[in-house]
């Protein structure tokens, strides 16, 4: 809707420019809609004018005036562009009407220099002052009787000689204080009217008989605040008579109805400037004086009855400035809110960034904080479908899900989303879904709704891994895509590929229809299988973070991109020395008094050789400590670690390898990583100073420790890893090929008899048992020495403590101890000496000495160790 001046814009120049409340012509002042008229330069009638309009014509047009407007063309030297002038003075609608007089053309709210002001006064001389017509009645009438206040009332005799003499002298000479006034008063005088003069010789009369000066003409037409000291005089001798105390002077009363006066104007036009917020305009109203009538503030601001009510009543019980209550709505339930957030923050929803830049600031406690960037992996609208599909008794709406979306969580599209390391199972097949346009047909939005034609309608585990005899081949999907090349003419499909040979990289391929169906179909029963792995890793993952238990870890680990040493002002060749740094971090999540802890361990290493399974174990020693350290001992659930059977023994914690699907998971540690490259690589670019730089693994280490006090940091260096990875030489060589392990995704080992059982995803019912090589079992000859269990018979395992060996033979003397309880030991007689090989050797241990040195008692987790490594010792498994 246009009001009057958007119309006749939009009739001249295509455009309006209306904005705002329209306010209709009967609400409008007279002298506003003139104004509006000459500076709108508007032919039409006015009926309206939108808010923005009045503000532009009415309120803040001359603020923009800072020119002369030149009416008489005294500057056409600088027409074109003259400058800003001092001292303009404003056209106003009077100097319009004048101006008309003399064929000018003036605009009320343009401005005139000096010097057009000057001429423009001296084309109307000032006109002789003319007696007013209309006659006014005297203030005190000579013939009337005399009253309480006049003369005769107040005798003489109490009054000092001094004002005798003048109350005297003023009433036998009503003139006789305008004569000593000069001439040119007297002439005034003479113009006045004859009844003008009798009520000032009157006034004059009656102030001297009550002691103050009489009126003197001359000042009353000269001063305004004279006029005022006269009237102080009259309300003194009035106060005296009635008894009353009045707080006020003149001067201060005319100056409290100026200020208020400028107030209400003041509101008023705020009032019309905000028309479209009705809180402000109720801000407004409520510093309106409380004696200020409802009729009269309708009046004044032309707004409704029960507004006005509403805000007085307000007013009166909150003070000014205040808004009455706000009925509420139906609030959002707590719980819910909380939901949705964590549901952004899932693996499977939003991806943590790695990069050094993917960070935002986000507001939290008050306080702003750097956070990672989180990519959310799909549409808004896709997922809250999926949120809703997974909370069927919850209710929320689009925009209330999309309004809780953690600012952290970016859409893609925004800046710094562009991600590497996809999902190529994923990526392939949507590659040539997009490039052939299938999303044209029917049913089919995306290459996940492709997948239904090849499984069964109530699909189960065997159909998603695609050992379902009875899953269909897809012979429909083939049906509909043939359909629609043939309906669109289309014979060659040109689309990318990641193609993976020694690097990954990205093919253009062009084939006809039938081999992109073949293709298509073979990239589709992989993303089967693939597509279910991911989704049940990631609900795995979530189940076990939600029930996690006193005692467990929960390890997030991954190795990090390695970190390029940063040198500002370096040497040119310095681009090519390509020197870096090995960051591994782990993201640890374990429970301690009842409450999930987050434990961020990061460890930085100069050995960039390979990161493999030899590297990754010399740095789970650090790990191991720094868990041990932060959440004291660990539950021992009878499980190991899954590329290592020997987790129990080397550590004495059990663990479970869980795996991710293929380019998935790895989130919370990515985010670690690039937070560490991130710190370094800023530190990196403002060290100017040799002693600052970051040159090495050390010097990164000493950094992070020093700057990033929320992680946790070791120092692994290259020897350390090489030492580990000769210790580790015999245990790796040993062990066996494990069949299906690139589909495994979880492996449980089993400690009784060297087996690991292998499930293709986490909550599988259904695995395989792997045997494992346990030649690293036999202890070696050289670390034999304190007390040890070894196996004395086929029956039974005895503690003992080696007393002397012969290295020739790779004997071993040792002295037993008698078991008095499972777990308690004594010696015997110190005479009593066995002879034992060291491959009947089955653990190193640390007795607790009690009654000193009489009693050894071992730890449970000891007497546990024995018992399994004697069964296996016993039936010939410790080597495969």
């Amino acid at each position: 809707m246009f009001c009057t001046l958007g119309k006749y814009e939009e009739r001249n120049t295509g455009a309006h420019s209306c904005e705002g409340e329209i306010t209709l012509r009967e609400h409008l002042n007279p002298t506003d809609i003139r104004l509006i008229r000459l500076r709108s330069e508007c032919k039409k009638h006015i009926k309206s004018v939108c808010a923005r309009h009045y503000r532009k014509f009415v309120e803040t047009y001359s603020s923009h005036v800072v020119t002369c407007c030149n009416p008489f063309q005294h500057h056409k030297e600088r027409a074109k562009k003259r400058p800003k002038a001092r001292n303009l003075k404003e056209i106003t609608l009077k100097m319009r009407d004048d101006g008309k007089e003399k064929d000018l053309n003036l605009i009320p709210g343009q401005k005139l220099c000096v010097s057009c002001s000057v001429h423009f006064a001296s084309l109307f001389p000032k006109k002789k002052n003319v007696p007013p017509p209309a006659e006014p009645p005297p203030i005190v009438s000579p013939k009337e009787p005399q009253t309480a206040l006049s003369s005769a009332s107040v005798p003489s005799s109490s009054l000092p000689p001094s004002q005798q003499a003048c109350t005297s002298g003023c009433q036998d000479e009503p003139g006789v204080n305008l004569s000593r006034q000069g001439s040119d008063a007297q002439a005034k005088v003479d113009q006045k009217d004859a009844s003008y003069l009798e009520s000032l010789d009157s006034l004059n009369e009656w102030l001297s008989s009550v002691g103050k000066n009489p009126v003197s003409l001359r000042k009353l037409s000269a001063s305004h605040t004279y006029l005022e000291k006269v009237l102080d005089d009259i309300r003194d001798v009035l106060q005296k008579c009635s008894g009353k105390e009045l707080s006020d002077t003149v001067a201060e009363t005319s100056m409290k109805a100026q200020l208020y006066e400028e107030m209400v104007l003041q509101l008023k036009k705020y009032f019309i400037r905000n028309k479209s917020d009705k809180k402000a305009q109720m801000l407004a109203l409520s510093v309106l004086p409380k004696s200020l009538s409802v009729a009269k503030v309708i009046e004044q601001f032309d707004t409704s009855s029960h507004r006005v009510r509403k805000v007085k009543a307000t007013v009166e019980e909150k003070g000014i400035l205040s808004l009455p209550e706000v009925q509420q709505g139906r609030k959002l339930p707590e719980e819910t809110i909380t939901k949705v957030r964590d549901f952004f923050y899932r693996m499977d929803v939003s991806r943590e960034l790695p990069g050094k830049k993917d960070t935002i600031s986000v507001i939290e406690n008050k306080r702003r904080v750097l956070k990672r960037k989180r990519l959310v992996l799909g549409t808004l609208s896709q997922l809250h479908k999926d949120f809703l599909k997974e909370n069927t008794d919850l209710k929320i709406s689009a925009s209330k899900f999309a309004s809780l979306r953690p600012k952290e969580c970016v859409l893609a599209g925004s800046p710094g989303t562009h991600v590497v390391c996809v999902c190529t199972y994923h990526q392939n097949p949507k590659l040539m879904f997009r490039a052939a346009g299938l999303h044209n047909i029917d049913g089919l939005s995306s290459e996940v709704d492709c997948l239904k034609y090849f499984l069964c309608d109530n699909p189960t585990e065997s159909c998603h891994l695609r050992s379902c005899e009875d899953c269909p081949d897809g012979l429909q999907l083939q049906e509909m895509i043939e359909l629609y090349f043939a309906e669109e003419m289309i014979e060659d499909i040109k689309y990318n590929q990641w193609k993976s040979t020694d690097r990954s990289e990205m093919a253009s391929i062009t084939c006809s229809g039938e081999e992109f169906i073949d293709d298509f179909f073979k990239q589709l029963q992989l993303l089967v299988t693939h597509d279910f792995i991911a989704h049940q890793q990631s609900s795995f993952y979530r189940e076990k973070m939600k029930n996690l238990e006193e005692g467990e870890v929960i390890i997030n680990a991954d190795f990090a991109e390695n970190y390029t040493y940063v040198i500002q002002e370096s040497a040119q060749s310095h681009y090519f020395s390509n020197k870096q740094a090995t960051i591994h971090p782990f993201m640890c999540y374990g429970k301690k008094d009842g409450d999930i802890v987050k434990l961020p361990f990061v460890i930085i290493s100069d050995y960039t050789e390979k990161h493999d399974t030899a590297a990754f174990s010399s740095f789970q020693v650090k790990l191991m400590n720094f868990l041990t350290l932060n959440l004291g001992s660990l539950k021992k659930n009878r499980k190991s670690v899954a590329n290592t059977w020997f987790h129990f023994s080397d550590f004495g914690v059990s663990a479970e390898w869980h795996f991710f699907a293929t380019s998935h998971g790895k989130c919370a540690c990515d985010g670690l990583g690039g937070t560490v490259k991130r710190v370094a690589y800023l530190h990196s670019l403002r060290a100017t100073n040799p002693g600052e730089q970051i040159t090495n693994a050390i010097e990164l280490f000493n950094f992070s420790v020093q700057k990033i006090k929320s992680m946790t940091f070791e120092l692994v260096t290259s020897d350390d890893v090489k030492n580990h990875i000769k210790k580790m030489e015999v245990r790796f060589s040993t062990a066996a090929e494990i069949d299906g392990i690139k589909s495994s995704h979880a492996i449980i080992p089993s400690p009784n008899n060297y087996t690991v059982f292998v499930k293709p995803y986490s909550n599988s019912p259904n695995g395989n048992v792997r045997k494992i090589s346990a030649t690293e079992l036999q202890i070696q000859f050289k670390d034999v020495r304190g007390f040890i269990i070894y196996a004395r018979s086929n029956e039974q395992w005895n503690l003992g403590y080696v007393e002397d060996t012969d290295e020739e033979v790779e004997e071993i003397t040792v002295n037993p101890l008698k078991a008095e309880t499972p777990l308690s030991f004594e010696f015997q007689d110190n005479t009593v000496h066995e002879l034992i090989s060291c491959s009947e050797v089955l653990l190193l241990v640390q007795p607790r000495v009690f009654k000193k040195g009489q009693v050894y008692k071992l730890l449970a987790k000891d007497l546990k160790a024995a018992n399994e490594t004697f069964k296996v010792w016993k039936s010939k498994l410790h080597v495969i």
